[in-house]
């Protein structure tokens, strides 16, 4: 019973900061852990939660100067995870990318315009089909953050919809890739500088914006295994 009211009081202090849940359960762990490694030495519960506190104040202290464009307060410590985590899908996201345009520099060396055409075309759905698979194939995962939107689930959560935000303008852009593959061939087989550059420049970025979206969703999947059993801790919207 005395271990069920500390743990409340952690999970209550931990949920003070605004911590996405998944990034919460890590903290929790290493919270319970450290305490029950000051209590070994006689150490009050109250000494103990006293003493971790104030050795995570840094982590957990929110910027001194709130800034207008952030609308959730957010300690220093998820900024920095977050960036870590940023950091390394744009890295993910930025080799699929490379590694699709060596693919789409190779395909027009050897292949004919209208063979280059159908599968460049196959390649670009491919990709914006992917992340949107992914998506409501996990619907369910997916949409319970809207049951718990007083909270963030996932440091990952706001990526994960990416590729739906920016299907309209996607579905009109496949049709100018269309019209002007015979642009992009020429760009790439002959290395013209010319209105089919800007439009490669274009697809690749969509290219990274779609992967992007495609490494979040699968944080986000992954995350949530850990997130779901704490759900029943929180208060669903």
């Amino acid at each position: 019973m005395e271990e069920n009211k500390n743990n409340e009081r952690i999970r209550a202090y931990l949920l003070s900061k605004n911590l996405p849940i998944d990034l919460l359960v890590e903290v929790q762990d290493h919270f319970l852990s450290q305490i029950d490694e000051l209590q070994k030495g006689n150490m009050s519960f109250e000494e103990a939660f006293k003493k971790v506190k104030n050795s995570w104040f840094n982590e957990l202290r929110f910027s001194k100067y709130k800034i207008q464009f952030d609308l959730n307060d957010r300690t220093y410590f998820e900024k920095k995870i977050k960036e870590e985590l940023r950091i390394g899908i744009l890295k993910k996201s930025f080799t699929v990318t490379l590694m699709l345009a060596i693919f789409v520099i190779i395909s027009a060396q050897i292949l004919s315009t209208n063979y280059f055409r159908y599968l460049f075309l196959n390649v670009i759905i491919l990709v914006i089909a992917t992340p949107l698979f992914q998506y409501f194939k996990n619907n369910k995962l997916f949409k319970l953050a809207k049951n718990y939107d007083n909270y963030k689930l996932t440091l990952s959560q706001d990526a994960t919809t990416i590729s739906l935000i920016t299907l309209g303008g996607t579905s009109s852009f496949l049709y100018n890739i269309f019209i002007h593959t015979n642009d992009i061939y020429e760009t790439i087989k002959y290395w013209q500088l010319d209105f089919g550059l800007i439009v490669l420049i274009l697809i690749f970025f969509l290219i990274m914006v779609n992967a992007y979206c495609f490494f979040a969703q699968r944080d986000y999947l992954e995350q949530m295994n850990k997130v779901q059993p704490y759900l029943k801790y929180l208060k669903p919207s």
